[in-house]
C-alpha cells in the first residue's frame, strides 16, 4: 500500500469527524 493513500484516508475521516463535531 503507498503512504499517499492512507494519509489522504486518514485525512478524509480527520474532516468528516470535524464536520459531525461541528453539526453537534
Amino acid at each position: 500500500m503507498k503512504k499517499e493513500t492512507i494519509v489522504l484516508r486518514y485525512i478524509t475521516i480527520m474532516r468528516r469527524l470535524n464536520r459531525t463535531d461541528s453539526l453537534m
